[in-house]
């Protein structure tokens, strides 16, 4: 059953812990592999059944609005990339020389608002 509902589950879902406990419990092969199969097939064909009810109407909305949603993922793509340089440009460096200065360890990729002020 855990192998058949993680097969289901999105792809946030970690499933790799979930085939390596089935692994490391020697869980048999040939149920290891209807189940995987079974859940597999259920999403697929889940995801299928939606694309065939949603598909033309969201080509059609893109066919229509190809232009605004052109432009706002451009907007999208270039405000993320100036939040990307403010981060590594100024902010942790910056942050990192102060933890310097305070004789903490310093992460590699801190976290905004992680940062103890004194």
């Amino acid at each position: 059953m855990t192998v058949f509902t993680g097969s289901i589950l999105p792809p946030p879902f970690p499933f790799t812990p979930v085939l390596m406990a089935a692994g490391i419990m020697q869980y048999p092969r040939e149920r290891f592999f209807s189940a995987l199969a079974a859940g597999r097939s259920v999403r697929y064909f889940a995801v299928a059944y939606l694309g065939s009810i949603y598909g033309r109407r969201v080509i059609g909305f893109f066919s229509r609005y190809y232009r605004p949603t052109l432009y706002f993922l451009i907007a999208l793509t270039v405000l993320a990339g100036i939040g990307t340089l403010i981060y590594f440009k100024w902010y942790r460096p910056r942050a990192q020389r102060k933890e310097r200065e305070r004789a903490e360890p310093v992460d590699k990729f801190p976290v905004p608002g992680r940062h103890s002020r004194n």
